[in-house]
């Protein structure tokens, strides 16, 4: 994401941003070396971003770059590749361009991570909290330093003067919970807000925690199902307050202004519209073993494209 953003002032710029899914690509299709060496309607340079890339691309690729030294950009980003895989290999062997390695955190890199930074900001727990903490937290540095600052706000920070604050397990739960239901939520109220980058963002996140895309999607049709029974009730005269009160398990409290926002971008109609999309992505996952990440992170950007439309009116 660093090195798009450094290529281009605006990675969602469809006229000087071209996006190629490695799993679905085919070159018959589209020439990453056409792409490369074309010129931006626009002007300036162009990034040419390629995301679950295997090793079907390593020969386009190679062929792309073999002697290229235009302006554009060819950001490539890939799952675990063995020292076998033709594309670290081919991707390697390349002058002009560079590989950077990324390694997942381990639970042990995590427990390091957190028991620093709560000892740096006046915290203190025991061994079964750290443990809790650390499995939970485990895979992505920017979310564990986000959620432990989380849980910091949430305990309160020792004032001047103030002794060592001690984190409980209680604490912990009750602040961070379930992460993979968290993830779940933030997904969906991405999905319905129309923020592309938080999507993209928790997508990722879920896949890293082993979530079956079809997991994803049936989050996705439960919230907007509840979407669905309110509208249907307001529909049928009762007001929105009671509609949303009718719901079970009940909207969190905290959640409920984001609820109500997406209510107001979302018509029935809509939502039904929505609701068949989700289903026949499922649908397409299961019977005809299509990409699953290409495919559902598909369907959820076009969601979101629809909340983006709604927002302009």
């Amino acid at each position: 994401k660093a090195c798009c953003a450094k290529a281009v002032n605006d990675v969602n710029d469809p006229f000087n941003v071209t996006q190629i899914n490695g799993e679905t690509f085919d070159e018959a299709a589209v020439s990453i070396a056409d792409e490369l060496n074309a010129f931006s309607m626009m002007g300036g340079r162009k990034l040419i971003h390629i995301r679950y890339a295997t090793d079907k691309i390593a020969g386009a690729v190679e062929s792309a770059l073999d002697g290229y030294n235009g302006e554009n950009i060819l950001v490539i980003e890939a799952d675990e590749l063995t020292p076998k895989s033709t594309l670290r290999k081919s991707a390697e062997k390349l002058s002009n361009l560079a590989c950077i390695a990324c390694y997942e955190e381990t639970v042990s890199d995590v427990l390091q991570l957190i028991a620093g930074h709560l000892q740096k900001n006046g915290f203190t727990a025991d061994r079964t909290v750290m443990e809790y903490l650390s499995k939970t937290l485990s895979g992505n540095r920017e979310t564990a330093f986000a959620e432990i600052e989380k849980l910091m706000l949430y305990v309160g920070f020792p004032k001047q003067g103030e002794a060592v604050k001690q984190i409980t397990f209680e604490d912990a739960v009750m602040c961070i919970g379930d992460r993979t239901e968290n993830d779940m939520n933030e997904l969906c109220h991405a999905i319905a807000s129309g923020d592309f980058k938080q999507l993209d963002k928790v997508f990722n996140q879920l896949l890293n925690e082993s979530v079956s895309e079809v997991g994803m999607l049936r989050a996705a049709q439960n919230y907007f199902s509840r979407l669905q029974q309110v509208q249907a009730s307001v529909g049928n005269g009762k007001t929105r307050e009671i509609a949303i009160k009718g719901l079970f398990p009940p909207v969190f409290f905290k959640a409920k202004p984001l609820f109500e926002k997406h209510l107001s971008l979302w018509s029935l109609t809509a939502l039904d519209t929505a609701q068949k999309r989700l289903v026949k992505t499922e649908g397409a996952i299961k019977k005809t073993g299509a990409p699953t990440a290409g495919l559902t992170q598909r369907t959820f950007m076009a969601l979101a494209h629809q909340a983006t439309t709604a927002l302009r009116r």
